[in-house]
């Protein structure tokens, strides 16, 4: 038996009608393969769908009238609608496991039936080929969180496509950060891998990863933001204190610190920047998860969205990185991360804010820097507010360039940018250490400020020479717009 279609349906109807906590294990842990039919994945796909557009899980028999549902899905649930539904997370458990046996057992017969072709096929097999293929397909059916991939120079050489790709700048697709002084030189991060993007507390972590996937989505990137400390209301009341000029004190009272006028102009502004997002093409969906914030529930309940660009906020309060090994755990859920992201069949970019010491250390896991292809520290104490200029260190930054960037803050109104050179010059000069080399900083037309810690660690990566890869940004294909 390859499939149990009955069983599928009572998964997805489980999704539907379940209690809590069966749909929330439900949704964290089946994926799109795990259902044998084109109609039973585009039901699959359909809820996960709704839920994120609507924080609701539709119910089974409102699912049955969504106009969003094939004709061939909706007679499938009309036909279910007496089924039983999974009340208890044992029988859910118990119904995922079994789906994933037959999931396994349908690649298995896809891994005979190739073998098959190949071995009697009009042209002689090569075995070192197959026995690789049969390693890939083996690991694909044992882990379904990704796959292998060979890439071999020499003998059996099929590294052709992939020279051919560098050499007509097809290469990796990097996203603009919104951040001018990083894209010029490294134009933007890479998709397939994973940033760290790193303060202390009070340091605006959340601040610049909501701006940056907000940047990227206005380049045409579909962007999510899992925030596990803040609710949808919090991120948009920060993103419309950038977007519409008005602070957070104004805003998060508006009624009363806010006149008519000033409302209504902040409405207009942003849905005039929420319309210039939609004709861009670009998007971004804040999800609060009703499950276990684990990195593969997290991963996997996200995976049929498609989305190009995650951004997790923060690291640290994900659920299974805490306990005696909590380096270890945050480590493994990076890792993790990784892999995830870098799959062959679609690339995606993981950002994850974090928690920096107050020695300007990642806390918990340096380690965590190690499966990183990008990571950003700084730290905001009283020096820096008193210039509102906080200095970004490149921990890492591989295949592209390694500098510090001095940026601007406005935390009142949610937001980081770029120096003007006049801006960059004062900072330069009120920073310069005075004559003796011992670090101290002054500031014209006032007394001598204190030291000013030097945060900045730069360990060698032997991964990273230190050069900006010029590669041409991906278009998007529904308005042939680039990243």
């Amino acid at each position: 038996m390859r499939s149990d279609l009955e069983l599928e349906v009572r998964v997805l109807k489980g999704i539907c009608n379940a209690p809590t906590y069966v749909q929330g294990y439900l949704l964290s842990s089946v994926k799109p393969d795990h259902f044998s039919t084109s109609i039973t994945q585009s039901i699959f796909k359909r809820i996960v769908k709704l839920h994120v557009q609507t924080s609701v899980i539709p119910t089974w028999s409102d699912l049955q009238h969504d106009p969003g549902i094939r004709r061939e899905a909706a007679a499938v649930i009309r036909e279910n609608r007496k089924l039983k539904v999974l009340v208890s997370e044992e029988k859910a458990k118990s119904a995922f496991e079994t789906l994933e046996r037959l999931r396994q057992i349908r690649i298995l017969y896809e891994i005979g039936a190739s073998l098959e072709d190949q071995l009697e096929g009009d042209t002689p097999p090569d075995p070192l080929s197959i026995i690789a293929s049969l390693q890939n397909d083996i690991r694909k059916a044992s882990e379904h969180s990704g796959e292998t991939v060979v890439t071999r120079m020499g003998r059996n050489d099929n590294a052709d496509a992939i020279v051919q790709k560098i050499l007509n700048s097809k290469g990796v697709v990097r996203i603009p950060t919104g951040i001018r002084t990083f894209d010029e030189r490294n134009l933007g991060f890479p998709l397939g891998g994973v940033v760290i993007l790193a303060a202390n507390t009070g340091g605006g972590k959340s601040v610049l990863i909501n701006q940056i996937l907000h940047s990227m989505a206005m380049n045409g990137a579909r962007t999510t933001l899992i925030p596990l400390e803040m609710d949808a209301e919090e991120n948009i009341t920060r993103d419309m204190s950038r977007v519409t000029g008005y602070s957070l004190d104004q805003l998060i009272d508006a009624k009363k610190r806010m006149t008519k006028a000033q409302r209504r102009d902040a409405r207009r502004k942003y849905k005039d920047y929420r319309r210039t997002l939609r004709r861009r093409g670009g998007c971004i969906d804040v999800v609060e998860p009703g499950f276990a914030a684990t990195i593969d529930g997290l991963l996997n309940y996200l995976d049929p969205l498609e989305y190009d660009v995650i951004g997790i906020d923060y690291v640290g309060l994900m659920d299974g990185v805490n306990g005696d090994d909590q380096w270890r755990a945050l480590s493994n859920a990076v890792a993790y991360a990784k892999k995830w992201a870098g799959r062959t069949k679609r690339k995606t970019l993981i950002i994850f804010a974090a928690q920096l010491t107050e020695e300007g250390f990642l806390k918990q896991s340096k380690a965590m820097a190690d499966h990183a292809s990008n990571v950003w520290t700084w730290k905001v104490k009283e020096e820096e507010r008193e210039n509102n200029v906080a200095v970004i260190d490149q921990m890492k930054c591989r295949g592209g360039a390694v500098f510090p960037m001095p940026l601007k803050f406005d935390f009142s109104h949610s937001h980081f940018r770029d120096m003007t050179p006049k801006e960059l010059e004062a900072w330069q000069v009120s920073t310069r250490p005075d004559k003796g080399g011992r670090g101290n900083t002054w500031k014209s037309g006032s007394k001598k400020r204190k030291k000013t810690e030097d945060f900045d660690e730069n360990p060698d990566d032997s991964d990273d020479d230190n050069q900006a890869v010029k590669i041409a940004p991906r278009k998007v294909k529904r308005r042939e717009r680039e990243y």
